[in-house]
């Protein structure tokens, strides 16, 4: 266990390194896209395969693996792709060194953020975008036949509503993927700049509204991940605003997310006990289920399915 610890170390040294020379700059005031990336990679995938390959393993995805060898494959596979990623970007930007590096993306957050258009214009269109993602809504919910808030408060079957809202959903799926589940998010990070921007009392409602739609949305098959995927998005943008400049609001949104998912596992989902162990409530759900679906296809393919070509 003790090689595997420094090994595990190691690969997350060495890609930290990469990453920062990459990204120029890895801190949470001065998010760009490859920091973003090294982020969601080391927290969503490298810190559960890390913890796996080490030989925390009594996750009951993990027990599914039936070969030998594969955790480490899949680990070793793993860490290739977090190393070799940062130095292809290094690579490239050195034979392509024209492209604007970190100074220019530093220059960026610095400016104050202004928009000079026709607000009401942008307002108008704004509400009509909203006004579309509400009726998708009330559609959907109507082929779904059920709703998600009701349901947890009534005690459903969760698991069976969740499978009959991801196949046999009877309605048009272009609607629910596209204008409710992908539109519905989006108009609401919008709406939240103008907020921002402006800081005027109407976009405060506009914005209320259309995050509790987003919430009910990305809640709608009772996943609990989207929604912080969801609410991550928020910090990106108050970053590219530039109105997050030092650590001390990071540790408030940390804490303030922290708090959120607890509620979430408590009162909606009544989920008390899951909150004491690693591998099963919010720390499971990040750290090892996430991950867990990588490993067993690498267990599945080529040994029990053949390759898809």
């Amino acid at each position: 266990m003790i090689y595997r610890l420094l090994i595990a170390v190691l690969v997350i040294w060495c890609s930290t390194k990469l990453f920062k020379k990459a990204a120029g700059s890895l801190k949470l005031t001065e998010l760009n896209m490859i920091s973003v990336i090294y982020y969601y990679v080391l927290i969503l995938n490298m810190a559960g395969a890390s913890l796996i390959f080490i030989g925390f393993r009594d996750h009951y995805l993990i027990n599914k693996i039936q070969h030998e060898g594969i955790i480490d494959k899949t680990y070793l596979s793993l860490s290739y792709c977090i190393i070799a990623f940062p130095v292809a970007v290094i690579l490239t930007r050195k034979a392509l060194h024209t492209i604007p590096g970190f100074r220019t993306t530093q220059a960026y957050y610095a400016r104050d953020t202004r928009y000079n258009g026709n607000m009401k214009q942008i307002q108008a269109v704004i509400i009509a975008a909203i006004g579309i993602c509400t009726l998708s809504v009330i559609y959907v919910f109507s082929k779904l036949g059920y709703n998600p808030i009701t349901a947890v408060i009534n005690g459903e079957d969760l698991d069976a509503l969740k499978q009959q809202g991801n196949r046999y959903f009877q309605g048009n799926e272009y609607i629910k993927n596209i204008i409710m589940s992908t539109m519905t998010p989006l108009v609401s990070y919008f709406t939240y700049i103008y907020y921002r921007i402006t800081k005027k009392q109407t976009w405060l409602w506009l914005l209320i509204y259309i995050v509790l739609l987003s919430v009910l949305v990305q809640t709608y098959d009772f996943q609990k991940a989207p929604v912080l995927y969801y609410l991550f998005g928020f910090y990106l943008i108050e970053v590219s605003l530039g109105n997050i400049r030092n650590n001390k609001k990071i540790i408030r949104l940390v804490i303030i997310f922290c708090i959120i998912i607890v509620m979430m596992y408590v009162f909606m989902l009544g989920q008390t006990e899951t909150l004491k162990s690693i591998y099963t409530g919010p720390v499971g759900r990040i750290f090892f289920t996430q991950i867990a679906t990588l490993f067993l296809h690498f267990d599945a393919f080529p040994a029990n399915h053949p390759f898809l070509n």
